[in-house]
């Protein structure tokens, strides 16, 4: 019997590969939140990124590419930053910090690291979603992806509630008044507030309102 033919696998491909799809990526998600997802098209996205068009439609359609940009602007597979350790990424060691200020003190880092990345692409997904059922489908799968982890960490502070306030009602007022991008961009686009005004009225609310 003739010997199977084995598949071969090159490393430096690869690394080009993953390569342009970074510079395919970085040059969508720039011109959506430069121009607005409506009012680029996938020749800006080529001509930005220096390849051909052909390229980019290789890569996938233009909802594909808004959505590849926003998971990569919301990965914890970064590299570390100076504010991890052992203890893994802050959301996860906010989860599993006991003391309230332990708790505040992490989750305002995490808010501090995701929101500058973060922020600019979910606001053009965001205003996407209003002209494209894909989008907006997506964009509210998003929404309770981001409702499901502020209960996950409201849970993780069950035994530091105000014993009046319910785990539920603790969650919709975290995710819908005080960590939405909406509240966010009204204070700092619209009001002038800094991300560090913004994420410690937030936390602070948080504490004083929801917390015993």
């Amino acid at each position: 019997m003739p010997a199977a033919k084995r598949s071969y696998r090159s490393p430096i491909r690869e690394l080009q590969a993953q390569f342009t799809r970074d510079v395919i990526l970085d040059a969508a998600a720039e011109l959506f939140t430069e121009t607005g997802y409506a009012n680029t098209t996938v020749k800006d996205i080529a001509g930005r990124a220096g390849v051909s068009a052909h390229t980019v439609h290789l890569l996938g359609t233009k909802s594909f590419l808004l959505l590849a940009a926003v998971d990569r602007a919301l990965s914890d597979n970064n590299e570390n930053s100076a504010e991890e350790d052992a203890a893994g990424p802050p959301f996860q060691q906010a989860l599993d910090a006991q003391s309230r200020p332990d708790k505040l003190r992490l989750m305002k880092v995490f808010i501090r690291q995701r929101m500058p990345v973060a922020a600019p692409i979910l606001r053009a997904f965001r205003n996407a979603a209003s002209s494209d059922s894909t989008i907006a489908q997506a964009w509210q799968q998003h929404e309770e992806r981001r409702y499901a982890d502020v209960k996950t960490f409201v849970e993780s502070c069950a035994n530091l509630l105000r014993p009046d306030v319910s785990i539920t009602q603790a969650a919709d007022i975290t995710w819908s008044a005080l960590v939405s991008p909406q509240v966010g961009d009204m204070l700092m686009l619209n009001r002038g507030w800094t991300i560090d005004d913004y994420v410690d009225w937030a936390v602070d609310v948080f504490d004083q309102l929801l917390l015993g």
